[in-house]
């Protein structure tokens, strides 16, 4: 499963520290470092289920579905601007991307053909990911040290690998387990965010 076109805004206290340079020609370069919580989730749900056409009526159904949560992250970024105006900064950015996500995997099914079957999946892990990001914005000062931007990143990671195991109950009690991993796949997030920066 592949988490790569997850869309999401980030709404969430975030913290930005940064350092600019004027250089000739209207020309900006500069690097900055942020770290911001997040509550970013995406999953995928299957469902199946029917009646199967023999006369016992037996039927079968399942669910079964992976999510992805992300916790928090930050970036550390070079930035080359461009004055477009005298007081409109646009620019484009990219350096590292880190972030802390978990992820879980749960399904159940019922098989009523042969008999009551029934299993029942579960598993979850977390991890700390560190990735690239690139992106652009426009920054416009409101007063003398206040500004406002307003911000693109795209970022991805790495997927990770989650543990589960399956619990299958058969007719006459039997209980059997199976283990095994899951990888989510490559994991891209956008981010749109705005905010205000303080010049010291």
């Amino acid at each position: 499963m592949s988490m790569k076109n997850c869309v999401s805004a980030a709404r969430s206290p975030a913290g930005l520290f940064g350092y600019n340079r004027q250089l000739a020609n209207r020309f900006v370069i500069g690097a900055e470092t942020d770290l911001q919580w997040s509550d970013i989730r995406a999953a995928r749900q299957s469902n199946s289920g029917g009646a199967y056409t023999d006369p016992s009526g037996g039927v079968f159904s399942g669910n079964s579905g992976l999510a992805i949560g992300q916790h928090w992250f930050g970036t550390t970024r070079l930035r080359l601007g461009y004055q477009v105006f005298d007081r409109l900064l646009a620019y484009v950015t990219g350096g590292v991307a880190y972030t802390g996500i978990s992820a879980s995997i749960a399904g159940a099914s019922t098989d009523n053909f042969f008999g009551p079957y029934t299993t029942a999946t579960s598993g979850s892990g977390s991890a700390t990911k560190v990735g690239w990001t690139v992106g652009g914005g426009f920054e416009f000062p409101i007063i003398d040290n206040l500004s406002l931007k307003t911000e693109y990143l795209y970022t991805q990671y790495s997927g990770m690998t989650v543990a589960y195991q399956t619990v299958a109950v058969e007719p006459f009690f039997f209980t059997d387990t199976t283990r095994g991993s899951l990888s989510t796949g490559t994991i891209g997030l956008h981010i749109a965010r705005a905010g205000l920066n303080w010049k010291l």
